[in-house]
């Protein structure tokens, strides 16, 4: 015997379909795995520019603190911003 999908059963399918792809669309590089060059510049000055720029573009969330932990967040945009500022350009 054949079931065929009643409306309930597909509108579930739509809704369920249309979260996964939000959630995969939402995806971003994080700042770890974006691939940065500069010309003349070594591993040393891109793992130092990282890091500084990295501190510079992270801030504590303060409405999201807790007693046992803090939650820090690294802003791309400015951490984009400050690694251009540097020289550097990111390899597509």
């Amino acid at each position: 015997m054949i079931r065929y999908l009643t409306w309930v059963d597909r509108a579930f399918l739509v809704m369920l379909i249309a979260f996964v792809v939000a959630a995969f669309g939402g995806c971003q590089t994080p700042i770890s795995r974006q691939a940065w060059v500069r010309d003349g510049a070594n591993d040393a000055d891109l793992k130092r520019d990282t890091y500084e720029c990295r501190r510079e573009a992270t801030y504590v969330n303060w409405r999201r603190i807790n007693w046992r932990w803090s939650d820090t967040d690294a802003d791309s945009k400015l951490y984009r911003l400050c690694m251009e500022a540097r020289g550097w350009t990111r390899a597509e």
